[in-house]
């Protein structure tokens, strides 16, 4: 069961996007980087520690979201409802105040569904910056989707901001279809000292998520 500081950190991620869930994240800038364009790390600011991650891996294939995606075998994966799912670290582990959620939402440019992924991304970080302060976007850049299936490019940011309690950082990703009008979009969110001992379990399922055709 989620306990109550996480779920607040949780809680916050939907909202923003229209689904229900914010979460609270930032740090030290973090252009992206060169895999499919992950934010670079910046120097570890958690003294070293690294995080829940240690190589072992499960797959997923969330029922209803349209992908598949590989995460860190000592994370969870829960269903929020039939269009979002919350990842996050094992309670009491490092990373058990870092969460990535996944929601598909309406591509609102199905002629040009790359373009589409912009907005979506740029109405996410205006989102964050509604309900929060001191917030500062670090990079938005164009994301290249590398998997098989009918996904497509998309965009990217990275943003920092205030969080309820403490400073945040989120990287936002936005992966275009070509065969439905819809966007993939995840957010992985940590504390802004957790941010880049977190960062290789987000561009693990980040970098594994492969489209999968829509039914008929």
């Amino acid at each position: 069961m989620i306990g109550r500081l996480r779920r607040a950190v949780l809680g916050g991620l939907a909202g923003l996007i229209g689904l229900g869930m914010i979460a609270q994240a930032s740090a030290a800038p973090s252009p992206p980087g060169l895999k499919p364009g992950a934010p670079a790390a910046t120097e570890d600011q958690g003294g070293g520690e690294s995080g829940d991650h240690d190589g072992a891996v499960s797959d997923a294939t969330p029922k209803g979201m349209g992908v598949s995606l590989r995460y860190p075998a000592q994370w969870s994966l829960t269903a929020v409802d039939g269009h979002t799912v919350v990842l996050g670290g094992a309670k009491g582990g490092a990373d058990w105040y870092t969460a990535l959620t996944l929601t598909n939402q309406q591509n609102p440019a199905p002629d040009d569904p790359v373009a589409g992924t912009a907005v979506l991304v740029t109405e996410t970080l205006r989102a964050i910056e509604a309900r929060t302060v001191n917030h500062e976007r670090l990079r938005q850049a164009p994301f290249h989707y590398v998997n098989d299936g009918p996904g497509a490019d998309g965009e990217q940011a990275v943003i920092r901001f205030m969080g309820a309690r403490e400073p945040m950082r989120s990287w936002v990703v936005a992966i275009a279809r070509t065969d439905i009008p819809v966007a993939h979009i995840l957010i992985y969110t940590a504390p802004d000292n957790d941010f880049d001992r977190g960062l290789p379990a987000a561009q693990l399922i980040v970098e594994s998520l492969t489209v999968r055709p829509a039914k008929p």
